[in-house]
């Protein structure tokens, strides 16, 4: 009887290491499995962290050619309201009695000119602050998503 039973213990042994390692085995399949679904996580994440800051960084452009092209025209509308102005300082100068009619009827044309140039001046000035608001926004937040893909890659990084 004791040797029947020192067989079966014999036998029982290598099964019960066999189902150890089985059991080792299915642990680290699934530990694979979990780091493997974070990995495409962290993937997908970064993907689109990259998607938005290409994002913004076509908006920031697109704002900056606005900016660009408001100041040129706030730049000729300046020059031309200055130059309206002093035409409407020597038209008052003319001396001419005979002329004087044409010169008032021109000086009024001229002055509801420069008052348009002047609305016109207005607007772009607050179309200039509000691309300008709106560039520092993006700018604010591309540096965000800078900050943002800094941190990500050093959580990649292994352990020193």
């Amino acid at each position: 009887m004791l040797t029947t039973l020192a067989l079966l213990l014999l036998a029982q042994a290598p099964t019960t290491n066999t189902d150890a390692v089985v059991q080792a085995l299915v642990t680290e399949i699934r530990e694979l499995r979990l780091t493997l679904e974070r990995s495409q996580l962290l993937t997908l994440r970064f993907q689109a962290a990259l998607q938005a800051n290409q994002i913004h960084a076509d908006r920031l452009k697109e704002l900056s050619q606005q900016l660009n092209v408001t100041r040129t025209e706030i730049a000729q509308k300046s020059r031309q309201s200055a130059g309206l102005a002093e035409s409407l300082e020597r038209i008052g100068t003319h001396a001419d009695p005979n002329m004087r009619p044409i010169v008032e009827e021109r000086a009024l044309e001229m002055k509801s000119e420069l008052s348009t140039l002047n609305k016109q001046l207005a607007e772009l000035s607050a179309r200039e602050s509000f691309v300008v608001g709106e560039i520092q926004r993006e700018t604010a937040q591309m540096d965000d998503w800078s900050r943002w893909l800094q941190q990500f890659e050093q959580s990649l990084r292994p352990a020193k």
